[in-house]
């Protein structure tokens, strides 16, 4: 068996005639019309095809044959003579064929050494193509394009590390300060409100004897002393102006991340381009003939869409989130120190669930992208043979084949929503836990007369925000994983795509000397 290839690119002329041919018999219509099949094969199997094929399988139909074959017009009802496209003669064999034989014998002497060289050729071209089907048999498994490449287990630190200095290696740690700094300034704006919060007073009693002094109602019991209070009125312009440069502050920063996150994203998508450009460009033939059409148009396509517009956004979110989760945690515990011991087993059981969650994700993430590559192959090869579709009626055929790749693409797109289902449940159940911890914690410092009732409201509304901050660090983080498998399936054919030679061809002194060109041991083979 002879593997086709993408567009036959491993038949020779005279499998892809007898291809031809077959589609066409299999096709069991009622007139056919023969385009010199028998050309660009060898006499004996011309003779066989003539033979079994259109005197045999195609007997009762009408077949229209154009051939420069003259022996097989024999059998013919009728037969037509062109020449330069003017019919010449037209008649039964008997009355054309010897008109035509007589017109050719002032070609006798070149005819038959010709038509030795045509038989010569053939028979070896069917001899080079037996070759290479007993090569490709004894390689590996006689398959010349190969299944597609996908990785398994953890995207590889090598990806990351690639969008890393496709971003640059000064742009990435500035953006990641930036992010910093915008998050350090919104922590601390919001401590401050608190700190302000728990240092000032609106007086309840005025006591007219001594101008301007206050008096606080007296606490008692376990109710907790407040000290160092102001009145609601003393400082102001101290307290807001303090917040009011903390949030001019943070919407600098804001600014400054966004600026550049947008421009760092814009530079990765560039890089990675051209240099899976340069290394599809300087790719060899064998590359693709290997590689169908529809892989390289994938990687141009919807990986580089991936990269160019879904990666830098969820990349913004995880960073965005990841550095919200460690202010909400760092506030949390500075708040209710005894927090701390209900984070660790917190942690423990987060760290199982999105670490099932991701294998599971990233995986059919994969099974996505690969199971996208044959539909695009399939639809590129349907528009270049969309003319023999629809001659041979058969478009109802590709149709359902291309649905039911469809299909298969759906089902791994699917099985990544069901397991993000899965991942929002598990998640809301342990932000319940987490927020009913800080205010079991709350209730127990509070009798121990050891918490800040500022910092407690501010660690119970960081807490009721953390389950939409912990399952959008899990899911933005899972997205950018298998967002990074476009950055790892580019890289595939950046470094590993053999190239051709890149020197240049070589210049020898005084060449040429003469106008030949002598071969001496080579070997051209079909693949």
């Amino acid at each position: 068996m002879t593997e086709v290839g993408e567009n036959g690119v491993t038949l020779s002329g005279g499998q892809k005639a007898r291809l031809s041919l077959a589609r066409a018999v299999y096709q069991d219509k009622s007139i056919y019309l023969l385009d010199d099949p028998l050309s660009a094969v060898d006499v004996h199997v011309a003779n066989h095809l003539y033979t079994h094929c259109i005197m045999g399988l195609l007997q009762g139909k009408t077949r229209i044959l154009c051939t420069h074959h003259t022996h097989f017009l024999q059998e013919a009802d009728v037969v037509v003579v062109l020449d330069n496209g003017i019919i010449k003669y037209c008649g039964p064999p008997s009355e054309v064929l010897p008109l035509v034989t007589i017109q050719d014998e002032n070609n006798s002497a070149t005819q038959p050494e010709s038509y030795a060289k045509q038989e010569r050729s053939t028979s070896t071209d069917e001899e080079i193509q037996a070759a290479s089907d007993k090569d490709l048999e004894n390689d590996d498994d006689g398959t010349l394009v190969k299944e597609e490449e996908k990785d398994v287990g953890v995207v590889a630190f090598g990806v990351y590390s690639s969008y890393w200095y496709a971003v640059g290696s000064i742009l990435a740690p500035l953006i990641l300060l930036s992010l910093f700094l915008m998050q350090a300034s919104r922590n601390i704006s919001d401590w401050w409100l608190a700190y302000w919060i728990s240092h000032t007073h609106k007086p309840l009693v005025h006591n007219s004897n001594h101008s301007g002094s206050l008096e606080f109602p007296k606490v008692y019991n376990d109710v907790i002393k407040i000290t160092n209070l102001t009145a609601g009125s003393d400082n102001l312009a101290f307290y807001l102006g303090v917040y009011g440069g903390l949030a001019t502050a943070n919407s600098i920063f804001t600014l400054f991340r966004a600026f550049l996150y947008a421009y760092g994203g814009v530079r990765a998508a560039i890089v990675l381009h051209r240099k899976l450009l340069s290394s599809i460009l300087k790719a060899s033939v064998l590359f693709f003939d290997t590689n169908p059409i529809g892989r390289i148009v994938n990687r141009f396509s919807s990986d580089l869409y991936t990269i160019d517009d879904s990666l830098p956004f969820i990349l913004n979110i995880l960073l965005a989130q990841l550095y919200g989760v460690v202010g909400t945690i760092v506030v949390t515990c500075y708040g209710l120190p005894w927090f701390t011991v209900l984070l660790v087993p917190m942690l423990v059981v987060y760290y199982h669930i999105q670490r099932y969650y991701r294998r599971t994700s990233r995986e059919l993430k994969r099974l996505s992208t690969v199971t996208l590559s044959p539909i695009y192959a399939h639809f590129s090869e349907s528009l270049n043979g969309l003319a023999v579709i629809r001659a041979m009626r058969e478009s109802e055929q590709f149709a359902d084949e291309n649905q039911l790749r469809l299909e298969v693409n759906q089902r791994a797109n699917f099985g990544g929503y069901a397991a993000s289902q899965w991942l929002s449940t598990w998640l809301q159940m342990l932000g319940v836990a987490m927020v009913t911890g800080v205010a079991f914690t709350a209730v127990l410092e509070h009798h121990l007369n050891s918490v800040n009732p500022g910092l407690v409201g501010l660690a119970i509304s960081y807490a009721l925000s953390v389950t939409n901050l912990l399952s959008g660090v899990v899911t933005s983080f899972t997205e950018t994983e298998k967002q990074m498998v476009s950055v790892e399936r580019m890289g595939q054919y950046i470094s590993g795509v053999s190239t051709e030679h890149q020197g240049g061809i070589k210049q020898l002194p005084n060449w040429p000397l003469q106008g030949a060109i002598e071969f001496k041991g080579v070997v051209l083979v079909y693949r």
